[in-house]
């Protein structure tokens, strides 16, 4: 009713991305290539200075003041990823927010830690929990320097959900799928179950990644000698630990 109104975006909705580091910023560029509309917004000028320089979308300024309304139009946002280092900070953005884009598709990164403690939020408070609910800022920075990237699959009835679960690497990440115009972020309250026809954002170990392009053929299938490669695979991976 509001994009007929004219007043709603009409384009795919976008990610707001709350808290600029390395990593999510090396994720909103990955969104960009995807055709996925996405902004970064932080407090601090200079960590949104590679955003910039990469050509993404910035935002300076705090996200929850009044005046942020006259110059970010949330409406084209329907995802919020507020994964900034701060677990309390990531919390009172979610629910601030939520009554405007749905709790459903607020996420936020925790502390790592599974139990609240005296200094954690309450769970009822906070955005679904993004990635494993155990995974911290600290944690995906570390993947960062140890030179994890981005990869997009697209599953298909010759690349099948199972096939590429059965090559993928223990360690890896889901981290969103792209269904028929929607997003879903991987998340502790329902993890993702891939489907034929998803787009596949996964966060992989280099060589990882290389292993699971070897394993698909130029039209998208799994190669013939899927078994060898994934044992030899398997082998590797258990002499990979993160420094």
């Amino acid at each position: 009713l509001g994009k007929l109104l004219g007043l709603a975006s009409k384009s795919d909705p976008g990610v707001l991305i709350v808290g600029a580091s390395p990593w999510s910023i090396q994720l909103a560029k990955r969104l960009k290539e995807m055709k996925i509309p996405v902004l970064v917004t932080d407090q601090d000028y200079r960590r949104l200075r590679e955003a910039r320089q990469g050509g993404i979308d910035t935002y300076y300024g705090e996200i929850l003041s009044e005046i942020t309304e006259h110059h970010v139009e949330l409406v084209r946002y329907g995802y919020l990823l507020a994964v900034s280092g701060n677990e309390a900070y990531n919390a009172l953005v979610c629910t601030d927010l939520a009554p405007e884009m749905n709790r459903a598709q607020t996420y936020q990164l925790s502390s790592g830690t599974i139990h609240e403690t005296r200094t954690s939020v309450s769970v009822n408070l906070q955005g679904r929990r993004f990635l494993s609910g155990q995974t911290s800022l600290e944690d995906l920075l570390r993947r960062h320097w140890a030179g994890w990237t981005f990869q997009t699959t697209k599953l298909s009835e010759t690349y099948t959900p199972e096939a590429y679960l059965e090559t993928f690497p223990e360690k890896g990440m889901l981290v969103m799928v792209e269904r028929k115009g929607a997003l879903i972020f991987e998340n502790n309250e329902q993890p993702i179950k891939l489907q034929i026809g998803d787009r596949v954002l996964s966060y992989l170990l280099p060589q990882d990644e290389k292993k699971q392009k070897t394993l698909k053929n130029e039209e998208g299938s799994a190669s013939p000698d899927v078994e060898a490669i994934t044992a030899k695979k398997k082998e590797a991976i258990q002499k990979v630990s993160l420094p």
